[in-house]
């Protein structure tokens, strides 16, 4: 009967364990801000963001995708209570991991400049016997970055990451210098119209005034990485902008033309030429508020060719044919004149565009790995 008894009691807990999964003790509970000796803070926390991949850059609303693993490790000695003595450390994943975080003091990372809900997947928590904790994640997120598309086709971006622990001032926790993004190379992510030209990492102490008012703190780290691309611009060159500038040759040559009105015929086909190029090229140009280069040189050839139509038909009308030398000169005053029009529009592509004005200040700023 005793046996049985056993048996019985066993089988009890083992479903009690499958239902409910693994539970930790409740006098194991962790509050950092109640915790002494206040020398414990602040702790420091080490990043560690994997990047899988990069992609689906988007001018309009300035953003890109991401899809990466953060892993955070620090040492808190209170976390060594919630491991069992028979163990050397346990393992949560899951919605487990959140339910952990009643008892167990873990900062809530946020990114700063996502532009929705992050999805997030895999999550898993390790909690070693020497307080060692390790948090890991794999998320992906669509996020917002400064952009300015003003040269396309030949333009450059920032892209960025910024976490920040929330509600964690830099009075309970920091950022380590030891932080890391991977992989380490600077054209690991390959895109097919970008290419990686530069990184950077660091951990710095962001300044928030108008939240002193509110938490009583003004100073919370923050982690940012940010990746510069330069655009691959081969595509635009050769499917756009060099077939522009065969029609504007082809518009140029009509002046040596003798019969006027065969001029005329030519450069009226020639305009409508360039206007149905424009729709063919549409979709090929980010829909901006704002003028990009290639959209300047588009109306540039444009305005020449009009010009010219212009000039053809004041020949018409006065019954008056250019000689050769005057053809000449007219040609070179158009080429003169295109080239001064582009270069102006690349200076003022060239512009910088007023950024956003900050939401805090930087300081103490470290570079990370």
């Amino acid at each position: 009967m005793q046996p049985f008894i056993y048996y019985l009691i066993t089988t009890f807990w083992i479903l009690l364990i499958s239902l409910f999964g693994y539970s930790l003790p409740a006098h194991a509970e962790i509050n950092i801000t109640s915790q002494a000796p206040k020398q414990d803070l602040p702790i420091e926390v080490r990043l560690t963001l994997h990047i899988n991949k990069i992609y689906d850059i988007r001018p309009v609303d300035e953003s890109y995708s991401i899809d990466a693993y953060l892993t955070a490790d620090w040492i808190d000695p209170r976390a060594r209570t919630l491991v069992p003595e028979t163990e050397e450390k346990i393992v949560l994943e899951d919605n487990l991991v959140d339910d952990i975080r009643d008892e167990l003091w873990s900062p809530s990372f946020e990114v700063i400049n996502i532009t929705g809900p992050k999805e997030s997947s895999n999550k898993r928590i390790f909690i070693h016997k020497n307080g060692k904790v390790v948090y890991t994640e794999r998320f992906k997120a669509v996020m917002h970055s400064e952009m300015n598309f003003r040269k396309f086709p030949f333009d450059s971006q920032e892209l960025k990451v910024t976490i920040e622990p929330f509600a964690y001032a830099s009075s309970k926790m920091t950022f380590s210098d030891k932080s890391k993004v991977f992989p380490t190379e600077s054209n690991a992510w390959p895109m097919t119209e970008w290419t990686v030209t530069s990184r950077t990492c660091e951990v710095n102490d962001s300044q928030y005034d108008f939240l002193v008012d509110i938490t009583g703190e003004r100073y919370f780290p923050q982690f940012e990485f940010s990746v510069q691309i330069q655009r691959i611009p081969d595509y635009f060159i050769y499917q756009i902008i060099v077939p522009l500038i065969i029609i504007m040759l082809c518009a140029w040559s009509v002046h040596f033309i003798n019969d006027s009105a065969t001029q005329l015929s030519l450069i009226s086909t020639l305009m409508l030429t360039v206007y149905a190029f424009n729709f063919f090229i549409a979709d090929s140009i980010p829909k901006l508020p704002y003028n990009t280069f290639l959209g300047k040189l588009i109306v540039i050839s444009f305005s020449a060719i009009f010009l010219q139509l212009i000039c053809h038909i004041i020949q018409l009308n006065t019954k008056r044919e250019f000689t050769a030398k005057q053809n000449s000169i007219v040609v070179i005053l158009f080429l003169f004149g295109f080239g001064v029009a582009s270069a102006v529009s690349w200076n003022f592509s060239s512009q910088p565009v007023p950024q956003d004005q900050p939401l805090s200040q930087k300081s103490n700023i470290r570079q990370c790995g």
